[in-house]
């Protein structure tokens, strides 16, 4: 019992986040279809019509466009067609901080006063599960709220249902990353690691669901059994067959996580298969020059980690590059789209697949950042920091030295996604600028950097919020920008997102204010990062 209450706790961070992201998401999208829908069935149906035809064209984003003249079929869209992801991403955090524990020595404390591998396994899963099932109910709770205030009353039951479906793909997510996490040498590696296959298997459905991929694809994904779970839409209705084979597959993936558990040393990178090592043991330093160089040790100590983020990037800038073509010219045959993508600066491919890859990747390079504040927070407690400092490094130098690796890492993978949007483009026929997709992806570097900041910040000031805070300005930046036009909100308040001051430079003028102001949020947060470190003791 103690066990399953200790894993309740270590989930709360991220439960707190998550529910703040599906809540908020779920109240803007209610309240905002009966703004932008129109309170008449006629004026919904023109809606529905209009949304359809962009809809087919994003299916590489989220489930096809169905009965979005209803409010249940545009929530089972636009809503929870996103929150898959969020879900997922929270899943493979949580997994992979179960695997983080061992390095923290908190599974050898346990197995020491008795606990079982077993029994420990099962209290980290269950206990997931259990808050998985609060924050899947609070989020849908809330959301049936705005529906009720947008007013449709009828979306409580389908709703019920929905959250079933939620919660069955979440715990399915964090049963798959947990096999992964067992394989995994560290807590950073099993984030890199299954941040790979968890792209892989939304990139899999998503070219299923666009016809770039055969149809098979998706019934091989967790993303894919979700999607066949509509019971929000008119048309659709809840699969119980998708629903159980999520759970199925849930005990599947547990029962394989045991048994790499119990078959490796703690700390270990032996997984289901036993692999003898044949290098021999030594106490020599190791003989890599990159470890004695600054910055680029770290580097070097995170390169599983970055290789795992680079291939995620190449993969996606070379799928949405390969989409360009299609959606631009099926989106220019609709007139009033054609309108709105000139207005937007995206009417030719350069800049319509700068739009596509930009937008995509300031989340992704988001969601890294998150990470790599995460891993800062916990140098301080598992003794890293305190090594580090007894050199003896100055505290300025480390924080200087985390911000320096993380740019240098943001930079490669940032480039890396950049030029596989060029190559693929150029293969598929497309006049791209070298000079102005690269040029626009040094620009997207100022948000990692002004977040990267906010992060060390509060991880010299109080590591244990730092995930927390850091997840929450970029929440807060993302759903303002989301959200900002769609109610009036004034532009000041817009602007308080790091994702609008970047704006859009392959879509126009480059907003050389905002790119200032997100160059000097960096710097006066990294001044305030060493300040606050020297002023704390290590482990406080």
């Amino acid at each position: 019992m103690i066990l399953f209450r200790l894993a309740l706790r270590s989930h709360r961070t991220g439960a707190i986040a998550t529910l703040a992201i599906a809540s908020l998401t779920g109240l803007g999208n209610s309240i905002g279809y009966a703004v932008i829908a129109g309170p008449t069935p006629e004026e919904r149906a023109l809606f529905g019509r209009q949304m359809s035809l962009l809809g087919q064209q994003l299916t590489y984003l989220l489930p096809p466009p169905l009965d979005l003249d209803t409010m249940g079929g545009y929530l089972q869209w636009r809503n929870y067609g996103t929150l898959a992801v969020f879900f997922g991403v929270w899943a493979l955090l949580a997994a992979a901080g179960v695997r983080g524990d061992e390095e923290r020595g908190i599974v050898e404390t346990w197995l020491a006063v008795g606990a079982s591998r077993a029994g420990y396994l099962a209290s980290r899963l269950a206990g997931f599960a259990v808050v998985a099932l609060v924050v899947v109910a609070a989020s849908v709770g809330i959301t049936d709220v705005g529906a009720i205030v947008g007013g449709d009353s009828s979306l409580g039951g389908p709703l019920a249902f929905e959250a079933l479906a939620l919660l069955a793909f979440t715990v399915c997510i964090f049963g798959m990353s947990l096999v992964v996490a067992q394989v995994a040498g560290t807590g950073r590696s099993a984030g890199g690691v299954g941040a790979i296959v968890l792209a892989a298997l939304f990139i899999a459905n998503s070219a299923a669901r666009s016809g770039v991929g055969p149809t098979w694809l998706a019934d091989l994904t967790p993303f894919g059994a979700f999607d066949r779970d509509a019971p929000l839409r008119p048309s659709g209705a809840f699969d119980p067959a998708a629903t159980g084979a999520l759970l199925a597959a849930t005990i599947l993936f547990g029962a394989l996580a045991f048994a790499a558990f119990v078959r490796r040393d703690l700390g270990g990178t032996v997984g289901l298969v036993r692999v003898r090592s044949s290098a021999p043991a030594t106490t020599r330093p190791a003989g890599d020059p990159l470890l004695r160089l600054p910055v680029l040790a770290a580097i070097t100590q995170q390169r599983t980690w970055l290789a795992g983020w680079s291939i995620g990037f190449a993969v996606m800038g070379a799928f949405l590059a390969s989409l360009t073509r299609v959606l631009l010219d099926s989106l220019g045959a609709i007139p009033a789209m054609r309108v709105y993508l000139d207005r937007l600066g995206g009417g030719g491919y350069d800049s319509f697949a700068g739009i596509m890859w930009l937008s995509t990747a300031m989340l992704v390079i988001s969601a890294f950042t998150v990470a790599q504040v995460g891993g800062w927070a916990s140098e301080d407690g598992d003794g890293r920091l305190e090594a580090l400092l007894a050199q003896p490094v100055s505290r300025a130098r480390v924080v200087l030295e985390r911000l320096a690796s993380f740019m240098l890492g943001a930079a490669f993978l940032v480039a890396v996604g950049a030029i596989a949007v060029l190559v693929v483009g150029a293969g598929r026929g497309l006049e791209l600028s070298p000079t102005r997709q690269l040029g626009g992806a040094a620009l997207m570097l100022s948000v990692p950097f002004a977040l990267a900041a906010i992060g060390a910040t509060i991880a010299a000031w109080r590591p244990r919020l730092a995930v927390a805070v850091i997840a929450a300005v970029a929440l807060w930046s993302y759903l303002i920008q989301q959200f900002a036009a769609l109610f009036g909100w004034p532009d000041w308040l817009a602007r308080t997102s790091l994702f609008a001051l970047f704006g859009n430079p392959l879509a126009g003028d480059v907003d050389w204010p905002g790119i200032g102001a997100l160059l000097g949020i960096g710097v006066v947060a990294t001044g305030t990062a060493i300040v606050s470190l020297q002023h704390r003791d290590v482990g406080r």
